[in-house]
């Protein structure tokens, strides 16, 4: 050992097709992928010399970069909370140091908010009118949703009060489309309906009972 090595340095830097990146090939035989925009950030080009410290930079680098691209590409679509950020990323094999920072980021920035995902989920929902507290809770939780942020939307979005309201228009819906059964018959099939949309069973029971006795000319 000469105690002595020397930083490898820059041999080629060629575009990548399609893509808006470029292959650096350095003189150890190594390479490295950077990001257009990084490139002037790093001053590479050919002839110049990189160390190890530079190396891992430039890596870092490349590696948010390209977990901000597939994340926002994502985010165009629709919404997503964090943890479908997280899971769409490791499928995409980003590293998980650059994607935790990633999704720090966007929710600095406002881009992913698990609160308002959650509120905008349970608006879209119960605008069909068709789902109970429980099936809200089981979708939400599916997608990441913490339980003590579920707990606070609901509270505020989707109160007792309002899925038993939304549990009896259901049942008056179901009710009159089995007109020709019998009322036992109705009303179990109605009463399964609610427990398989999400609703507790006191609360599909009494919905029940109220769309009955509305058919039924009562008070």
């Amino acid at each position: 050992m000469t105690g002595f090595e020397s930083s490898p340095v820059v041999s080629v830097v060629e575009r990548v097709p399609r893509k808006s990146e470029y292959l650096v090939k350095l003189s150890d035989g190594s390479e490295i992928r950077v990001l257009e925009d990084h490139l002037g950030r790093f001053g590479i080009e050919e002839g110049t010399p990189v160390d190890r410290a530079q190396i891992e930079a430039i890596e870092s680098a490349y590696a948010y970069g390209k977990a901000r691209e597939a994340a926002l590409r994502l985010l165009r679509v629709r919404p997503r909370t964090e943890e479908e950020l997280r899971r769409q990323l490791r499928a995409r094999k980003i590293p998980g140091g650059a994607s935790d920072r990633l999704i720090e980021d966007l929710k600095a920035e406002g881009q992913v908010d698990d609160r308002v995902f959650a509120r905008l989920w349970i608006t879209e929902k119960l605008s069909r009118g068709t789902h109970g507290r429980k099936l809200l809770e089981h979708e939400l939780r599916t997608k990441g949703i913490k339980r003590e942020v579920l707990e606070e939307v609901l509270a505020r979005d989707y109160s007792a009060e309002a899925e038993t309201e939304v549990a009896r228009e259901l049942a008056l819906k179901r009710l009159s489309k089995f007109g020709h059964m019998p009322e036992a018959a109705r009303r179990r099939r109605v009463f399964g309906h609610l427990l398989r949309r999400g609703f507790a069973s006191e609360v599909a029971a009494d919905a029940v009972d109220h769309a009955a006795g509305r058919m039924n000319g009562e008070d």
